[in-house]
């Protein structure tokens, strides 16, 4: 960790008669400060400090030595301001600080052949290198370790390593990461866990606090946008994007193409149909037909983008095990986008591919007779709950029936309230999900309510029809296809279900299902 030191060139610290400022550093902190071939002073903080001098009109001169010569300097108060110090109690008792400004990690790096640093306590037995009078020293040494070889700067320490004098070191992360870079030992060490954090300040002696307002203020004058220049000047850009990131970026570019295709061809058969029409406005027959032809169409097309998505999904899971452990907080929401946006995919592909087969008559119902509530309503509330409860919604489920035998096609039954239950938690916001099951051995009514977001009266008559979302409420700014609910009507007349919905706009909706039962079980 560096620090700079200022020595004002008259008693008097108003800035109105302030000339120029002294500027004590270690040279040895790149890419914040250190020399460059010729010996010249170069980095972060000698660009920043050239704004300063701008921005208040005061000459900042820069001189720079060892950090334990400059520490030493500032002790016996040859130097009355501190750059880039690390705040802490023992400081604190000499010094005033000004707000941070920037965060350092601190890690302990080691040689790749060796294994199980992990923490503090594994690093007993180990000759640690550090630098002369760095805050790492005392907090080894609070932990029992003595066992420190102290070098003049951070160089001097990478070159240490490189030699083969120690295995294990304690250096600031950007200074070490410059120079394992620069020695072409960048393969050569790993860290595994920080041994601090600390961030900069700039710091006077104890009771300074005019001094400590002129040099806080004259940074406050810099435009943000003139500190982020420097920055970027002297810590670069990342010149490509981590392996993840691309994984994401092909499965949103695979699955952007996908639908644009799907939407091609939608707008060809539209096109095609609409010609048909105009041409033979009375050929009922070929008009019906064309449709068919639609249809069949985008069940086939979405029949061959199931296997691939099937494949890039599993990948993506694949990838996800790979780099377990290795993810931060951003890497793993990338990968949950990716499992997001194709679970979303596969589910608009099975409403075309349902809505196809109803459509064409091609779909094969098989009765059986099947317990309703354990068989279908039990694994419906166990699926649902937890996703109603990760949205902050109360899910509710509340029964008095024995078990109930019913007739009917089991497939399209589980679809039904799979429909219903997904339009139920995506459209509330907050409030709660109710499954509520009444009646008896004879009829049974089954009811999905919410305290959502509604349906205005006006849209009521058109609520089953396909492809059909209202305009506000269920709308465009959520997801959806307009697809579902045409289905579940399909597939209530199918297995003779009776359905009524009961909505109000802002207040929430409520969908009845009445089932023709055949015996309750004990």
């Amino acid at each position: 960790m560096i620090l700079i030191f200022f020595v004002y060139t008259v008693p008097d610290i108003a800035q109105n008669r302030l000339k120029s400022i002294n500027i004590v550093s270690d040279d040895n902190y790149p890419p914040y400060i250190f020399r460059d071939d010729r010996g010249e002073l170069q980095g972060i903080i000698v660009d920043e400090w050239r704004l300063w001098e701008l921005k208040t009109g005061i000459r900042a001169n820069i001189t720079a030595m060892d950090w334990g010569k400059a520490y030493k300097y500032m002790l016996d108060r040859k130097a009355d301001v501190l750059e880039t110090i690390f705040y802490n109690e023992e400081r604190a008792k000499i010094f005033e600080f000004t707000k941070a400004y920037a965060k350092i990690e601190v890690p302990v790096f080691f040689h790749k052949t060796l294994s199980g640093i992990t923490d503090l306590k594994t690093l007993r037995g180990f000759t640690i290198g550090v630098k002369s009078g760095d805050l790492c020293i005392d907090i080894l040494k609070k932990n029992g370790i003595t066992t420190i070889k102290e070098y003049t700067n951070y160089e001097s320490i990478i070159n240490a390593a490189a030699n083969g004098d120690v295995r294990v070191f304690c250096i600031d992360k950007p200074p070490a990461i410059y120079y394992l870079y620069k020695n072409n030992l960048e393969n050569e060490f790993k860290y595994s866990f920080m041994l601090y954090s600390g961030e900069f300040h700039r710091a006077v002696k104890k009771g300074n606090t005019e001094l400590q307002n002129i040099v806080e203020n004259g940074f406050s004058k810099i435009p943000i946008e003139e500190t982020d220049k420097i920055e970027k000047k002297w810590l670069g850009t990342t010149l490509s994007q981590p392996v993840y990131f691309r994984y994401a970026i092909y499965f949103i570019l695979l699955v952007i193409i996908v639908v644009l295709f799907l939407l091609l061809f939608n707008l060809i058969l539209r096109r095609k149909v609409k010609e048909k029409t105009k041409q033979l406005i009375e050929a009922k027959e070929r008009a019906e037909k064309s449709d068919k032809l639609k249809s069949e169409f985008l069940a086939q097309i979405s029949h061959e983008i199931r296997s691939p998505l099937n494949v890039i999904l599993n990948f993506a899971g694949l990838v996800k095990t790979d780099l377990a452990g290795k993810l931060d907080a951003d890497q793993q929401d990338y990968f949950k986008f990716i499992d997001s946006s194709g679970k979303r995919l596969m589910r608009t592909i099975d409403l075309v591919i349902n809505a196809s087969e109803m459509h064409l008559g091609t779909y094969e119902p098989s009765f059986t007779e099947f317990k309703l509530i354990e068989e279908i309503v039990e694994k419906i509330r166990d699926e649902y709950q937890m996703m109603a409860e990760e949205k902050g919604l109360e899910f509710r489920y509340e029964t008095d029936n024995s078990e109930i035998i019913i007739m009917g096609d089991n497939y399209s039954i589980f679809q039904i309230f799979v429909n219903l239950m997904e339009n139920a938690i995506k459209y509330t916001i907050k409030g709660y999900i109710c499954l509520a099951i009444e009646g008896d051995s004879n009829r049974m009514k089954v009811s999905i309510e919410d305290t959502g977001i509604g349906i205005s009266e006006e849209y009521l008559e058109n609520l089953f029809e396909p492809f059909m979302q209202e305009e506000r409420g269920y709308s465009r700014r959520y997801e959806g296809n307009g697809l579902g609910l045409s289905l579940v009507k399909k597939y209530c007349d199918l297995n003779g279900i009776e359905i009524k919905v009961e909505s109000r706009k802002g207040t929430g909706t409520k969908f009845s299902l009445t089932f023709t039962c055949y015996k309750a079980t004990s």
